[in-house]
């Protein structure tokens, strides 16, 4: 058929020279200078705005613009000088809407043009791409014009199929330029070609000086028509989506954004399409029209170009797909690479198995952990890596027979290697059904470490438990001869104090019984006779230290009796709804005989009107509060002691806080006294250690007996502050 049409078209010579001058009559004018300027067929949206936004364009009547010299079709300057582009048009569209007048500035370079708007002499950028630097001065709109950025190549330059492949390559670029910023952010190293504008990036592409150009898909479609750049053609696109252009305003202008913005929502797209239409058309400098040309085609030639046309079509047609094969071809081969490096990554084995569990196909960490070859691997059966083990030939039938009635299924098993070694593998398998065949295909893991990690854990399970179990017996016996020793100690202090105190108890009454006599009837008898006097002073002093030791000996014992009773547990509580700043004033009314003897020393007792009651034992709260006063009283001569009751910060206890402006305590000792026999006044070489060391440590148990803590604050020579909290009782509240 092509020769038959190539001798048609011999013998029609003449015919077809009539055909080429008709057409060169209609030459096609390349949509690069557009359309004339001139009025716009569509009337200009009307925008609706807000009372501030009018207001607001009355105060700015005049917009200076300025934008890039060379981006056509979106912003250029032509020979006269004069601004052109589709984003001047959609620009005046809506300045003729909003009643506003555009004030083009004198042409500058871009980096020129974006320092002026830096410093706010320029008010608008028609067109620019969106950027996070650029943010931080300019203030943008909605995107208004949106195409894919590609990349540009010659038709005779190696595949480029992404950005990848552009690593090492000369790339055309504009200083400053967004895809430059993205390049970097992307660690995609190319050695870039500054060029001035879209138009020289694509020359520069076109002569040879650069490898590829990155350029958004219309201006490039532009120039290359504009310019008859036939040697370019788009390789490949980007991953980065479409090249948005926006209006960009000033950054003290956030108000004529959202004014232009609702003018873009104003276009319908009858004005989009006018306003594209112009800038991404192609027209046609009548002198005889294509009609007239496409008339003498169907009279004159129509029989040779029906012959060439389908010629050219089915030709058309076989390099298509023989263009479409090849790339398929390259496709399968990176597909096979890429599969192949995954297999051969699995760190265990891959298989495939027919139904007739034969292997068909493997990965070469098979052959690594097995020690068989790929052609041994070929010929190997299923129930091979198990020879000599019938048991476990069934087990692993029996798997297979699950993965094919299920379609998964897994196991455990010893696979035999060549060297006869049996290695544990955790197998996994699923069905897989292939152009009307079965197979089963799946991984194993070598499960040897696993197993050995899995005997030392039993292992050490079973040590453990020999230790817990031997360590449980002695704590068990330590625990017990622990309970002997303390119910010893317990009628150990029982039996000490009550022989200690029937004693102490006749030494006491003696002693006041003998002081009182002694007054009564020997100091009336030597009052004229000073010596006996003087000796007379002397025995009653004696017998005052008797009464004072006695007493402090006994408060000993009875303080060692409750502490003893409230470790064992055997301390009675009677419990009952308390008033905290009762208890409290009743045991300054006990100390008041100690409280007389320091007048410099004035006490306090404050209550908080909300501070609600506790149930506890009235006896025991009133000897925690006669501790705390009588250690504030011993360690303070003049001043204040302060005791103040109220409800804690949560609500759900009462905070009591006795403060004292005694001589204080050192902050290493502020947990220490709470231990029994503790005493800073020991450590701190005066005369006040005259308690038994028992008291706080008593008061601490008795507090926390009730589920509430206590704890002491203080700085030397600044005084001291105890506060325990107790919870509330709910059933008298309110």
């Amino acid at each position: 058929m092509a020769i038959r049409a190539a001798r048609f078209f011999v013998r029609h010579v003449p015919i077809c020279l009539l055909l080429a001058a008709l057409l060169l009559t209609a030459t096609p004018c390349p949509a690069g200078g557009g359309r004339e300027a001139g009025p716009y067929d569509l009337a200009p949206p009307a925008v609706p705005l807000t009372a501030e936004e009018t207001a607001w364009l009355q105060a700015h009547p005049i917009l200076r613009i300025g934008g890039p010299r060379a981006f056509p079709p979106f912003h250029f300057y032509d020979e006269t000088g004069s601004a052109q582009g589709m984003a001047l048009d959609y620009l005046h569209l809506i300045a003729k809407s909003l009643g506003l007048t555009l004030q083009q500035e004198p042409v500058a370079p871009w980096p020129e043009t974006l320092e002026r708007i830096k410093e706010q002499s320029l008010d608008l950028i028609p067109c620019i791409a969106r950027s996070q630097e650029r943010e931080s001065f300019l203030v943008f709109s909605k995107a208004y014009l949106s195409f894919p950025i590609v990349i540009i190549s010659r038709r005779d330059a190696r595949f480029i199929g992404g950005l990848d492949d552009l690593r090492g390559m000369n790339v055309a670029l504009i200083p400053d330029n967004i895809v430059g910023t993205w390049l970097k952010r992307d660690n995609i190293d190319v050695n870039l070609v500054p060029v001035g504008s879209p138009q020289e990036a694509l020359e520069a592409v076109a002569e040879g000086a650069a490898d590829a150009a990155i350029e958004n898909l219309a201006a490039a479609s532009y120039l290359i028509d504009k310019y008859g750049l036939a040697n370019l053609k788009v390789a490949a696109p980007t991953s980065y989506g479409n090249y948005d252009l926006h209006f960009a305003v000033r950054q003290d202008w956030p108000e004529l954004v959202g004014i232009l913005n609702k003018a873009l929502d104003a276009l319908t797209w009858r004005h989009h399409a006018q306003l594209r239409g112009k800038w991404l058309s192609v027209r046609y400098e009548h002198g005889i029209t294509p009609l007239d040309v496409f008339t003498l085609l169907l009279v004159i030639c129509l029989p040779v170009l029906a012959v060439m046309g389908t010629t050219l079509w089915h030709n058309r047609r076989l390099r298509q797909e023989v263009a479409h094969r090849k790339r398929m071809q390259a496709q399968l081969h990176r597909e096979r690479v890429f599969t192949n490096a995954v297999l051969d990554s699995v760190p265990g084995l891959l298989f495939l198995y027919d139904d007739h569990q034969r292997l068909v196909r493997w990965n070469r960490m098979h052959e690594t952990l097995t020690g068989y070859t790929g052609q041994e691997l070929a010929s190997m059966h299923l129930m091979d890596w198990y020879e000599g083990d019938l048991a476990m030939q069934e087990k692993i039938a029996a798997a297979v027979r699950r993965v094919f009635a299920q379609g998964i299924g897994n196991e455990e098993a010893e696979i035999r290697t060549k060297d006869g070694r049996r290695v544990p593998f955790f197998l996994t398998a699923v069905r897989l059904d292939i152009d009307g065949a079965t197979y089963f295909t799946g991984i194993g893991i070598d499960i040897t470490e696993h197993r050995r990690m899995e005997h030392a854990l039993l292992e050490a399970k079973e040590d453990l438990e020999l230790r817990v179990a031997e360590r449980t017996r002695e704590l068990r016996e330590a625990n017990l001869k622990l309970l002997q020793l303390d119910e010893l100690k317990s009628s150990f202090i029982s039996l000490v104090s009550h022989e200690l105190r029937t004693p102490l108890t006749s030494v006491l009454g003696y002693a006041k019984v003998t002081s009182k006599a002694f007054r009564k009837h020997f100091k009336p008898l030597v009052q004229d006779d000073a010596p006996l006097t003087v000796r007379g002073d002397q025995i009653l002093d004696n017998l005052q230290v008797i009464e004072s030791e006695g007493g402090r000996l006994s408060r000993l014992i009875n303080d060692l009796l409750d502490l003893n009773r409230i470790e064992s547990g055997r301390q009675p509580w009677h419990d009952r709804p308390v008033n905290l700043a009762e208890e409290a004033r009743a045991a300054v009314r006990v100390l008041q005989r100690e409280f007389s003897e320091k007048p410099q020393l004035r006490v306090e007792v404050a209550m908080h009107p909300e501070a609600p009651l506790v149930m506890a034992d009235c006896d025991r709260i009133r000897q925690v509060f006669i501790n705390l006063l009588s250690n504030a009283l011993k360690f303070s001569a003049e001043g204040f002691i302060r005791v103040t009751v109220g409800p804690d910060a949560s609500g759900q206890g009462v905070t009591v806080t006795v403060q004292d402006s005694g001589i204080g305590i050192p902050g290493e000792d502020l947990e220490r006294i709470f231990d029994r026999f503790y005493q800073v006044a020991k450590n701190q070489d005066t005369d006040k250690a005259s308690g038994t060391g028992l008291g706080l440590a008593i008061s601490r148990q008795i507090v926390e007996h009730y589920g509430g803590r206590m704890w002491a604050e203080s700085s030397p020579g600044q005084g001291a502050s105890f506060t325990f909290v107790l919870p509330r009782y709910a059933r008298f509240e309110g």
